[in-house]
C-alpha cells in the first residue's frame, strides 16, 4: 500500500487501485506506521506525500514487493 501511495500520490488513489475503501487503505498505512514507530505519510486535504526521511522505507518496500512478484512468477513456472 505504501508503494502505491508513493506512486499515485494519494491514499484514495492507492485504495482505488487495490479495490478497497479509502478508510481501509488508511488503516493499513496506520498499522504499518505503528509497527515501525514512524510517521510515513504527511496527510493533506489534497493527497498524501511521503515524509523526506521515510523515502527509505518505501525503497525497501519496493524491494519486498519485487521479491514477492519474483517468487510468484518462479512458482508458476
Amino acid at each position: 500500500m505504501l508503494v502505491l501511495v508513493a506512486d499515485l500520490g494519494s491514499i484514495s488513489a492507492a485504495a482505488r487501485a487495490e479495490q478497497i475503501s479509502q478508510p481501509s487503505a488508511s488503516r493499513r498505512i496506520k498499522v504499518l506506521e505503528g509497527q515501525l514507530g514512524l510517521e510515513l505519510i504527511d496527510r493533506r486535504s489534497h493527497g498524501a506525500e511521503l515524509t523526506t526521511h521515510r523515502q527509505m522505507v518505501t525503497d525497501w518496500s519496493r524491494g519486498v514487493v519485487d521479491s514477492a512478484d519474483t517468487l510468484v512468477i518462479g512458482a508458476r513456472a
